[in-house]
């Protein structure tokens, strides 16, 4: 297993993912009962996927399981540590629909406000401008958090994003996020030099001068979630991301543009957001059909 995490960090693999697949081939240990993986049998493999459903885990949780099976199986195989894969021939289950949060305009705009006013701090700022980045690019938080200076392009006009899969992209700024940024950028080093911090290449610090961690950007969130307002039990980072795709399409955008800002390797993916978009235009229109006024209802 060590080999295996070894090998997926030098692939260039996520943290999160390695420490998924590492998560999924632990329960399935304890499943054989301290066996060491290596000697399990396709029967074994067969029985813990068996052992799942009968414990009612979701399809997607199942899939996970399969998938981080394959995977290191495959691995074992092509480093002649085993000759035969138990997962051959496993099937993934289909995984169930997924429910897409997304917020209204009126809510995106209570959540904007939260920090739009409060520049006097620094971290205030910085809280405001990543909410802003989110917001206008759509991009994720593991990408927002490995944004350096050196990646911001041609004058503020663009960003390169370092995706998943160490997919690089360029994702286009409009000009209200380039001012943002501009006079985070200023307040960012202001901060540094006020407390006598060493620049680093990160644009998202911590108080202490190092780079914003996920878990930093968690707690901005779960300071929105304690306000409790209509918004609190949904606003995350993805959710904003779902938003954000959701406006862009409603205002006009296709969803090829789209499937090559929000980093989709497959364009099936961005299609779920335009069922999304014609559910709320479906809500606009029985909210606003004009033939709905009651001045002129003819039946």
């Amino acid at each position: 297993m060590k080999q295996f995490a070894r090998y997926n960090y030098a692939k260039g693999l996520s943290l999160r993912t390695i420490k998924w697949y590492d998560f999924n081939l632990k329960k399935f240990k304890q499943f054989l009962d301290g066996q060491e993986l290596y000697t399990a049998s396709a029967e074994q493999v067969k029985g813990y996927i068996l052992f799942l459903t009968d414990q009612g885990y979701s399809k997607d949780t199942i899939k996970g399981a399969v998938t981080s099976l394959r995977v290191y199986y495959n691995f074992l195989v092509d480093n002649h540590i085993i000759t035969i894969n138990p997962t051959q021939g496993l099937v993934k289950p289909k995984s169930g629909k997924k429910i897409i949060y997304s917020l209204t305009p009126e809510e995106m705009t209570d959540i904007m406000n939260v920090y739009a006013g409060r520049k006097d701090t620094f971290l205030n700022c910085r809280n405001g401008t990543i909410l802003s980045i989110l917001f206008a690019t759509g991009i994720r938080k593991s990408e927002l958090l490995s944004i350096k200076h050196a990646d911001i392009l041609d004058d503020f006009t663009s960003l390169k994003i370092h995706g998943k899969g160490d997919k690089e992209r360029i994702v286009p700024i409009s000009k209200s996020l380039r001012n943002q940024l501009k006079y985070y950028l200023k307040r960012l080093l202001k901060y540094q030099n006020e407390n006598n911090i060493k620049p680093i290449q990160n644009i998202m610090i911590n108080i202490k001068g190092e780079p914003l961690t996920e878990s930093g950007v968690n707690r901005i969130f779960n300071e929105l979630k304690h306000l409790k307002r209509s918004w609190s039990t949904r606003v995350s980072a993805h959710t904003i991301r779902h938003t954000f795709a959701l406006y862009y399409l409603r205002n006009g955008g296709d969803v090829f543009s789209l499937q090559r800002i929000m980093g989709h390797a497959d364009l099936s993916t961005t299609k779920i957001y335009i069922e999304l978009a014609r559910t709320d235009l479906r809500y606009a229109m029985d909210k606003f059909c004009p033939l709905d006024n009651n001045s002129w209802q003819l039946f």
